[in-house]
């Protein structure tokens, strides 16, 4: 899942800005056993995604907000290097490559409009087809897909009100967490995504007949794809509970009806902003505050790694993050948590998504980057990708508000590619009307992420070991 880009928004590339003189360079990051990702194939079934031909509806049916990404996302300005920036070193605690197993749930784009499906060609792809299906799947909105038995998720649950435990699935493509839907509660783990702002079930993983508090809006969905697949169903409100917060009547998008056939998890939640929601409500992290304002303060946050994965809604948790939070504004009326920063001291603008697993960026942009990190190129298909020998990389740093990080060793590898490396920065022209950049896991699995609703900012600093 991720950012939620419609196909029909692109913006132009925009040359990269040279940083200014005297512009203090950030520290590099040790990182153990930094190696890339390992998995077979059955990781591959995410990577593909299917460009929306249009969300078409019915009478009283709910229309597609699509467009306004494309209206209002171009129009943000660019941010200027800072003359001055302070350098933070994040640590990682060291960790093992994981083998996924032939057992394993497939990875799940997760987002609004696009399907990520299993096929056999697909499952004997490279690493570089896997990372273009993946920018593929980026240039259209997410979408979840059908079926797939209910994730089992951690036992041992928080005791502090907000806080949500996330399973890392895939090692670290995306996470899920578990939310109740309707009395008597039934229980669905979903991709909490900044990327979108709906909340859709798949089929089958509710049922609002069985809920004595779910009530029929008379409005319909459907989300229809370039290859003739879709996914179409009834919206309904009901009440949720989440981390001990609860909220009534929310809108839920519950799919009666898809052509996908593929496994994973329930459902997307989406935590970005009501303009650009397909059912014109709120959030729902909107609902949870606005029934919880006295227990609950007008932000979350994430912690997107590999143990003990959290989203902390309502609060900020200070034990999960060392020094202070560098700050960045909301730029636009895109609806997305769209901020200016820098990328090796070069201006950009662009989406933090929960929902995405790389960063990405315009072609021309990241050629620059990945060629002076030491990378060498590979074109295909109008994308741009970094491959490099294992420990051969030089540093890529995000700024914030004045506050550099430089991504892990181990952020900085999405997959191998024979003896190589794929870097997890990739270039590709997303299209006019869309933002630049899509910041996503990648750079999050690093930091301790805070998304403020009541001050239009967001907030990074770097996770403790």
């Amino acid at each position: 899942m991720g950012a939620c880009i419609s196909s029909t928004a692109v913006q132009d590339a925009k040359p990269l800005t040279p940083a200014a003189p005297g512009a203090q360079q950030p520290t590099a990051v040790g990182i153990p056993d930094g190696g890339a990702r390992e998995g077979p194939s059955d990781e591959a079934a995410a990577e593909s995604a299917r460009a929306p031909a249009g969300s078409q509806t019915a009478d009283k049916s709910v229309t597609a907000a699509a467009a306004a990404a494309a209206a209002a996302a171009a129009a943000a300005p660019s941010v200027s290097p800072a003359t001055t920036t302070s350098t933070t070193t994040m640590t990682e605690a060291p960790k093992q490559d994981v083998v996924k197993g032939d057992n394993e749930h497939s990875l799940q784009s997760l987002s609004l409009t696009s399907q990520t499906h299993k096929i056999a060609a697909i499952e004997s792809a490279d690493g570089l087809a896997l990372v273009e299906m993946r920018i593929n799947q980026l240039k259209a909105k997410y979408g979840a897909p059908q079926g797939g038995d209910h994730i089992q998720m951690p036992t041992v649950m928080a005791a502090v009100a907000g806080e949500l435990p996330l399973k890392d699935m895939k090692n670290e493509l995306y996470w899920v967490g578990e939310i109740s839907i309707g009395q008597p509660g039934t229980k669905v783990a979903l991709n909490f995504d900044t990327g979108s702002s709906d909340l859709f079930v798949q089929p089958h993983k509710f049922d609002p007949k069985k809920s004595t508090t779910a009530k029929a809006t008379g409005r319909t969905f459907k989300l229809t794809y370039a290859d003739g697949t879709h996914v179409s169903g009834d919206v309904y409100t009901d009440n949720l509970t989440v981390a001990s917060f609860a909220t009534k009547s929310h809108a839920i998008g519950v799919a009666t009806e898809s052509t996908f056939k593929d496994e994973g998890t329930d459902g997307i939640c989406g935590l970005a902003f009501q303009n650009i929601s397909m059912t014109k409500a709120p959030s729902l992290f909107d609902s949870l505050y606005a029934n919880n304002k006295s227990t609950m303060k007008n932000h979350f946050a994430f912690g997107l790694w590999e143990k003990n994965a959290v989203l902390d809604l309502g609060r900020i948790d200070k034990s999960k993050y060392q020094g202070d939070m560098a700050w960045s504004g909301i730029e636009g009326k895109a609806g997305y948590w769209q901020t200016g920063f820098q990328i090796n001291h070069a201006s950009a603008n662009g989406i933090i998504d929960t929902g995405t697993t790389l960063v990405l960026g315009p072609v021309r942009d990241v050629e620059k980057i990945l060629k002076d990190a030491g990378c060498e190129l590979k074109h295909q298909d109008g994308l741009v990708f970094g491959l490099y020998k294992e420990g051969a990389i030089k540093n890529i740093t995000l700024t914030f508000g004045g506050k550099s990080f430089t991504m892990s060793k181990r952020a900085l590898s999405y997959k191998h590619e024979g003896d190589k490396i794929i870097a997890s920065v990739c270039g590709a022209d997303m299209g006019s009307g869309a933002p630049a950049w899509i910041v996503g896991g990648s750079f999050l699995q690093d930091v301790y992420a805070v998304f403020d609703v009541e001050n239009k900012r967001v907030g990074f600093a770097p996770r403790k070991a």
